[in-house]
């Protein structure tokens, strides 16, 4: 797997390039000059446990309960999916991944103090219903807290070669990473 994730929260953008190939985690983010890399069975089973929290019917059933607020639209001959909103159903499907990761379960009471203030989500398909891209942008804030704090959270994602890939290629420098977080 590669992964290319650019997050921005405040006025901070955070880049995130990742490889996964052979049970090791190759990492290089914003400002680091080289490559890390970890054999951690730890990271790599939170990586797998996501892949199949990607495909779960929580994450399935979430998206059929709010299935009736998407707009879709046709754009260059794609399908656009689009919501804006309130966020506060996705509570749920944030216990749901913070439950993927594998360590101690959470329940819905742990985003009690969380307002999801605004939630935007773009997500372009093919007409063979191949994914192409997806933008989530979020603004969360804290409740009942003595300094409360708003962050707006974009996250865009790039799919390319879906179903496709005959190998993962690491980069030269990431070949010679140093190991962290061993077992």
């Amino acid at each position: 797997m590669h992964a290319t994730t650019e997050i921005k929260a405040q006025d901070k953008t955070q880049t995130l390039e990742m490889y996964i190939k052979d049970n090791a985690a190759y990492a290089k983010a914003t400002g680091q000059d080289t490559w890390v890399k970890s054999s951690n069975n730890n990271i790599t089973a939170q990586f797998e446990n996501l892949k199949k929290l990607a495909n779960s019917e929580q994450v399935m059933e979430f998206y059929k309960k709010i299935a009736k607020d998407f707009k879709i639209a046709e754009e260059k001959g794609n399908y656009v999916l689009t919501y804006s909103g309130n966020g506060d159903q996705f509570k749920e499907l944030m216990v749901a991944i913070a439950n993927s990761s594998g360590g101690q379960a959470v329940n819905a009471n742990a985003f009690n103090n969380v307002d999801f203030k605004n939630v935007t989500i773009k997500l372009v398909v093919s007409k063979d219903f191949i994914p192409i891209s997806n933008e989530t942008i979020m603004e969360i804030a804290t409740k009942n807290a003595a300094k409360p704090t708003t962050m707006k959270i974009t996250q865009n994602t790039s799919y390319s070669n879906v179903n496709k890939v005959t190998s993962i290629d690491l980069p030269e420098a990431a070949k010679n990473a140093n190991e962290i977080g061993r077992n």
